[in-house]
């Protein structure tokens, strides 16, 4: 439990980090050319950490134990904030004074992704399909993505401004996003449990072998 607990943290501190670090190239670079090339520095960094992450963490789980994982953010963490404090502006864009949160959006969004990840983790495993469980939290999961389309709707500054996808090259663009994410994410998943659990490789050369797959992803 502590370390579902402590991933759920991690995660939120992961998710605000990402979103986080492309706006502030934004604020700080206002210039498009200054801005897609540090941009484009900043995804070259993921597309590195996903080549070495697979292999480094093999070699640290088949060595140190599981838990060494862990402890791999933290040199890595205090370096970044070491960094930040010296190099980064205080205020990198006045415009936020006066930016609304929008709480309600961020609250029913969390709720039906939550919901949804429990019935496609419990559904026919821990619990059936049919059982009111299941049933309540999908009916919980569209509930709350209605409530969120009208919240958006009505917002001053939304989460999500729909707005947008009324372009097609931005309506075009995240469906193929979402479509590619199924197909990625689901090779990140199973590929490590068919490496060690399938074909019975160690740790570290399963990392290895994951190697192909993290640089055409990054590509």
């Amino acid at each position: 439990m502590f370390l579902v607990i402590a991933r759920a943290i991690q995660g939120i501190g992961a998710g605000m980090l990402q979103a986080t670090a492309f706006t502030s190239v934004s604020d700080m670079f206002p210039q498009p050319a200054r801005r897609a090339r540090w941009q484009g520095m900043i995804t070259s960094t993921f597309a590195v950490a996903s080549v070495v992450g697979p292999v480094l963490g093999g070699v640290m789980t088949e060595s140190l134990g599981w838990r060494s994982v862990f402890y791999i953010n933290l040199p890595v963490g205090i370096l970044a904030l070491v960094l930040i404090q010296l190099f980064l502006p205080g205020d990198l864009s006045p415009r936020a004074k006066n930016a609304r949160i929008d709480w309600a959006g961020a609250a029913t969004i969390t709720v039906a992704i939550s919901a949804l990840l429990l019935v496609v983790e419990w559904g026919g495993n821990t619990m059936p399909w049919t059982s009111p469980t299941i049933v309540g939290l999908a009916v919980l999961t569209v509930g709350s993505l209605i409530a969120f389309g009208f919240i958006e709707r009505s917002a001053p500054e939304p989460l999500i401004p729909f707005d947008l996808f009324r372009r097609q090259s931005i309506l075009f663009a995240n469906i193929i996003s979402l479509i590619a994410g199924f197909a990625m994410f689901a090779l990140v998943y199973f590929t490590p449990l068919l490496l060690q659990g399938g074909l019975g490789l160690s740790p570290s050369a399963a990392g290895l072998f994951q190697t192909p797959l993290a640089v055409s992803t990054a590509l």
